[in-house]
């Protein structure tokens, strides 16, 4: 059963777009990376001085083998990250009014 994993990084969300822009090239490489992992949907938004990050993982374990990367870590504190991210995970409920 897929998971849902929310990320809520607090930071400067307009030095986080400009990165997310000046960076496009090294984002698309930490994408196809997490789709080899285990990902198989991740969205970006922001609001109220943080950055959300909404994915869908095959596992939680996936999810973890993939964030633990320094890369990670290391991208998220030159895109205006200002303290740790708290991430939680919901177990996906497959139903008929799903899309």
């Amino acid at each position: 059963m897929s998971v849902i994993v929310i990320i809520k990084v607090p930071g400067d969300t307009a030095k986080a777009r400009a990165s997310f822009n000046s960076h496009s090239d090294q984002m698309k490489g930490i994408a196809q990376r997490g789709k080899a992992a285990g990902a198989l949907r991740h969205k970006f938004a922001e609001g109220n001085g943080e950055i959300l990050v909404v994915d869908e993982w095959e596992s939680k374990e996936a999810f973890e083998g993939f964030f633990n990367d320094p890369e990670i870590a290391a991208f998220m504190a030159e895109s205006g990250a200002s303290g740790p991210p708290t991430v939680d995970f919901y177990e996906v409920i497959d139903t008929a009014d799903a899309f």
